[in-house]
């Protein structure tokens, strides 16, 4: 049985835009948990998603990561140069008759399903209770379905608190592997996580939803699933959520601008109800308070969140000295 020294976490950014606040905000928040607990800290780039990853921002993550002072252990691990790995897990999964070739969107399923059929039988039961995918006529490169059966998933996230879903009824047989030829993100993350040793998942609670869906496949190919923890989002003062989008705030745009780390990690530390007002703090300052913390006392006030990322806030980071 690990103790808590023998953990491992691992921060994982995509490279598919700018950090953001909200990117920060998880990235200092599990590097900190991780450090005061004396866990080991592993560098994976989510960087699977052709479309969106352009040339040089996974160096610009690194850049803020070491403007932050997030340090990690070992060499950056890259999912783009796992190919293989992933498919032998794929495979894996198709040797026990648990995926399907589908080449239907989540769109065009419940558009089928409402449909009357002409040809009845050119349609098998997948999406959720079994919902209807095609089987015949798929001609060249496919989506891969994974069979997804029902059953609640009790997860006792560590932040989040008690959380049950049954993703075969919620979600239903969902993508693990994309007609571009790589793994979507559910298996790709299960797989990796497996592989590195990971046995404590810290991110957005956007993605709290995902876990049960990664749960059935930990299940299925007979992996430990970690311990979860599921962070509040930061939010804009309209009450969405940051996004890469918003350039102009991205942690790049920041340092651009003459805007310190201290004043990055202080504003930060007041999110998490270390500090009481707008304050530079150095990294190992932060790394203090957070050893200080009980992370799972209901109440604090960064676990109330979601954390809201004012106008105010901004205007004090871009205050001159």
């Amino acid at each position: 049985m690990k103790t808590e020294h023998d953990r491992t976490t691992r921060l994982a950014p995509s490279p598919t835009g700018r950090l953001h606040m909200g990117n920060a905000w998880a990235l200092l928040l599990n590097w900190a948990i991780a450090r005061a607990n004396h866990w080991r800290v592993l560098l994976r780039m989510e960087d699977l998603d052709d479309s969106r990853v352009r040339e040089g921002d996974a160096e610009v993550v690194l850049e803020d990561l070491r403007w932050l002072g997030i340090d990690h252990d070992g060499p950056v691990h890259y999912q783009s140069r796992r190919i293989e790995r992933y498919r032998e897990a794929l495979q894996s999964l198709q040797a026990l008759d648990r995926t399907y070739a589908c080449s239907l969107s989540r769109r065009q399923i419940e558009e089928a399903l409402s449909a009357p059929h002409e040809h009845p039988g050119t349609i098998v039961a997948s999406l959720g209770r079994r919902h209807e995918a095609e089987t015949t006529g798929v001609d060249g490169p496919t989506n891969q379905r994974f069979v997804c059966e029902e059953g609640v998933v009790h997860i006792e996230d560590v932040i989040a608190g008690s959380y049950s879903e049954d993703p075969g009824s919620t979600v239903g047989d969902f993508i693990i592997w994309t007609k571009q030829g790589v793994p979507a993100y559910q298996l790709a993350v299960v797989v990796e996580d497996a592989d590195m040793g990971v046995t404590d998942v810290i991110r957005g609670n956007d993605l709290l939803s995902s876990s049960a869906r990664q749960v059935r496949l930990y299940e299925v190919l007979d992996k430990p699933a970690p311990r979860w923890w599921h962070l509040p989002l930061v939010v804009d003062q309209e009450g969405r959520r940051l996004a890469k989008r918003h350039g102009d705030r991205c942690l790049e745009a920041y340092r651009q601008s003459g805007v310190s780390a201290q004043k990055i990690i202080g504003l930060i530390a007041r999110w998490c109800g270390f500090i009481d007002r707008h304050e530079p703090l150095d990294v190992e300052v932060f790394l203090q308070l957070a050893a200080c913390q009980d992370w799972t006392k209901s109440g604090s006030s960064f676990l109330s969140g979601p954390v809201m990322f004012t106008e105010e806030d901004h205007q004090w980071l871009m205050e001159r000295s």
